[in-house]
C-alpha cells in the first residue's frame, strides 16, 4: 500500500549480528519497493468501510460475505489460486471418501 512507510527511514549501518539475516532483508526491501506499492490506501479504506457497513462491492448479494477483502492484484490473483485448489479438492471426493469405514 503506497502510504510513505516503505520509503520514510533509512537503514543505519548495520551491526554484523544483523547482516543477512531477516531485519536486514526487510528493511532493504522496504527501500528498493518504497513508492512501487499498487494499493492506493483511500481506495483501500473505502472497500473496508463498504464491508463493514455492506454496501458498494462487498455487501451481501453482491461479491458476497466476505471473510476477508483481498485488496489488490496479488491478493486476488492469489486467492483465484486457492480457490482453484479448492474446486480440485472437490472433483476428488470419490478419492479422498474411499478410505472411510462404512457408516454403522
Amino acid at each position: 500500500m503506497r502510504t510513505g512507510f516503505a520509503g520514510a527511514g533509512e537503514i543505519a549501518g548495520l551491526s554484523e549480528a544483523y547482516k543477512g539475516n531477516p531485519a536486514n532483508f526487510v528493511g532493504r526491501y522496504l527501500q528498493e519497493n518504497a513508492g512501487k506499492e499498487s494499493i492506493d490506501p483511500a481506495k483501500a479504506a473505502a472497500r473496508i468501510v463498504e464491508a463493514v457497513e455492506e454496501t458498494g462491492p462487498t455487501k451481501k448479494g453482491g461479491t458476497g460475505d466476505l471473510m476477508r477483502i483481498p485488496l489488490g492484484r496479488e491478493a486476488g490473483v492469489a486467492l483465484a489460486e486457492r480457490a482453484q485448489l479448492l474446486e480440485g479438492a472437490r472433483d476428488r471426493r470419490s478419492l479422498w471418501s474411499s478410505a472411510e469405514l462404512p457408516e454403522a
